[in-house]
């Protein structure tokens, strides 16, 4: 039976109504309940994926999501078999991928980064406290639906205490963009793992890069064990410059030095969110001064009262003081000035110089206009996939990124077997991060 027939098949009291996806474990369906209109999403394990190895990873992702309960995990219902395949029912998620979102509309705000980071955070303290390490967190990943929640998703390369050992000592697990050093190195790594995949992706999220790129496993390799990239501000100017230092944590080379469990990093997360969360300690009072029985001149702990009493005589005899030594001015000024005679003082004038305003050092200037960032664009075409040209090479193929800043003009070539060439331009627009087009078949 072809997957194409699903569509309108019944498993068990789930009907398949779309077909949503692929990928390199199995193939994923929308599906409504027959009785109660439950819409759920039907993972079934593709039969290219032969062998033990494969069936134990399926078998891997049900049992750990089946005991996971969390907002911002998507709940499994079901486990069962089709058609001769494992099948995996688990709630379906409306709305769009990180990965779509920040590809469609650019780096997300401080208030949009946080809530995404926070949630995905939450979510990783809640599976680490049961001994699971999900070392899959990429934005393709993670699902925010119409109404803000954001989701969770894809255990299929979780590990917990009970996953049998599926990986081959010095085999590399995860995506390469987003695991840490010691991943990359062969090890299955830990939380502090998990850490550096949410600080890549808290990354991705501010600036809609990766913190680490090449053409080749070789450079990557190099890039992430080194631990450089580019700072975030230095790709977005509008990036929040607070959430960098926690980026940096997250992304250290050793794991020792980044945060060591979800809850440390929430801690910071908490504090950015709410910056007035915790009102500031009160002024500290001055230091009583500490006397020994070396310096007898001073008073002692045990005459604070006696000595606080005398101060105040003390005082009232200065300004008693003080006032005397006024009267006394005040009296012979005026003897001073009867004896000059009272015409002195008529006849003085006294003449009040105006001084002339000070001169501005330095000129007002107006600020200076940030300079245009570049930003990430797709070429996309609205069926099948074609080899993208510029200036006669080719240069990677649809859906095909590109960074370049908004106000260029982009010229390609469009290429594709059994249709036309296609000359697209391309006037980059900062409101539009994503440029479809259709080709023609040749005739």
């Amino acid at each position: 039976m072809s997957s194409t027939s699903y569509i309108n098949t019944a498993i068990g009291e789930y009907r398949i109504i779309a077909k949503l996806g692929e990928g390199g474990m199995g193939e994923v369906y929308r599906a409504v309940h027959s009785k109660i209109g439950r819409h759920a999403a039907v993972k079934l394990m593709n039969r290219s994926a032969v062998g033990p190895e494969y069936l134990q990873r399926f078998l891997n992702e049900a049992r750990i999501q089946a005991n996971l309960h969390h907002p911002n995990i998507a709940t499994l219902y079901d486990f069962c078999e089709f058609d001769g395949r494992p099948c995996i029912i688990m709630e379906y998620i409306e709305g769009e991928t990180l990965a779509d979102r920040i590809r469609a509309r650019g780096p997300l705000d401080r208030h949009d980064a946080l809530l995404v980071v926070r949630a995905i955070n939450d979510a990783l303290g809640y599976i680490h406290n049961q001994g699971i390490i999900h070392r899959d967190i990429k934005s393709t990943n993670v699902r925010i639906t119409p109404s803000g929640v954001v989701k969770l998703l894809d255990f299929g390369i979780a590990k917990s205490g009970a996953s049998p050992a599926l990986t081959m000592t010095g085999a590399v697990i995860g995506t390469l963009q987003y695991i840490s050093p010691e991943q990359f190195a062969g090890s299955g790594g830990d939380e502090r793992s998990d850490i550096w995949s949410l600080g890549v992706l808290l990354y991705e999220m501010t600036t809609s890069r990766m913190p680490f790129q090449s053409d080749s496993i070789g450079g990557l390799y190099q890039q992430v064990c080194g631990g450089s990239y580019a700072p975030p501000s230095a790709l977005n100017a509008r990036m929040p410059r607070e959430l960098e230092p926690v980026i940096a944590r997250c992304l250290r080379k050793s794991p020792a030095e980044r945060y060591q469990s979800a809850r440390d990093l929430a801690t910071d997360l908490e504090r950015l969110a709410n910056p007035h969360s915790r009102p500031l300690p009160p002024p500290t009072p001055p230091p009583i001064p500490v006397v020994t029985s070396d310096d007898p001149s001073r008073p002692s702990a045990d005459s604070v009262s006696d000595s606080g009493i005398e101060v105040q005589s003390q005082r009232k005899l200065f300004v008693v003081a003080g006032v005397a030594v006024t009267a006394v001015v005040v009296v012979l000024a005026g003897v001073l000035m009867l004896l000059s005679g009272g015409d002195t003082a008529q006849n003085t004038t006294v003449k009040t110089v105006q001084q002339p305003p000070k001169a501005v050092s330095q000129p007002l200037s107006h600020p200076e206009q940030p300079a245009v960032q570049p930003r990430t664009f797709t070429l996309e075409l609205t069926e099948g996939q074609a080899d993208v040209y510029k200036n006669g090479q080719k240069v990677g193929a649809t859906p095909y990124r590109f960074d370049a800043k908004p106000g260029e003009q982009i010229d390609l070539v469009l290429k594709r077997e059994g249709y036309e060439d296609k000359s697209v331009q391309m006037a980059l627009n900062d409101n539009k991060h994503v440029y479809t087009f259709t080709m023609s078949r040749k005739y």
